[in-house]
């Protein structure tokens, strides 16, 4: 009799457990993140990721790592007029509920400077991705050596960027309007 007493007070609580593991929604979370490594290491690196939008709307408001000197959000824009390449400077990235936002060669991505020995030593670097709805998800990416023909940045007018001028780029050389 003391056992069956005991079973139906627990009863409702693994009800409550078993409901709260069943149909979770969308959870904001990084997808396939890495760093293609310059190899010039005076110059900027680039990170790559997918941001899957959690159950409700926010916005990227920054990334940082303290394995970089600095860290910075961009997206490539082409002139159309002149077919020029260019990097314009983002303050925050809308992150739609339950969507993927891509980061990848030739669109958005972060750039890295002065990644530091350890990091280069040990092919990763933690990165904290930043968020509107006061998320803060951290994650260590891996860092690919240079070498692959993916178009990362190859070509691209940046602005004269590198870890020696680490300050940001002025928005003439970086923006088209």
């Amino acid at each position: 009799m003391p056992r069956l007493r005991l079973f139906a007070a627990s009863a409702p609580l693994f009800g409550l457990i078993a409901l709260s593991s069943c149909g979770q929604g969308p959870v904001l979370d990084i997808r396939d993140p890495v760093v293609k490594l310059n190899p010039i290491a005076k110059n900027p690196s680039a990170l790559y990721f997918t941001i899957h939008g959690g159950p409700k709307a926010t916005t990227l408001e920054d990334v940082f790592s303290p394995g970089a000197v600095q860290t910075s959000m961009h997206e490539s824009v082409r002139d159309p007029r002149t077919g020029i390449t260019r990097m314009k400077p983002l303050l925050r990235v809308p992150i739609p509920a339950d969507t993927d936002v891509e980061f990848r060669p030739g669109g958005k991505h972060v750039m890295l400077y002065g990644i530091n020995l350890p990091a280069r030593r040990l092919n990763e670097i933690d990165v904290t991705f930043v968020f509107g709805n006061g998320d803060r998800l951290p994650v260590t990416v891996p860092i690919a050596r240079a070498g692959g023909d993916d178009g990362d940045m190859e070509g691209m007018d940046m602005g004269g960027a590198s870890a020696a001028n680490s300050a940001p780029m002025p928005a003439a050389t970086t923006a088209s309007n």
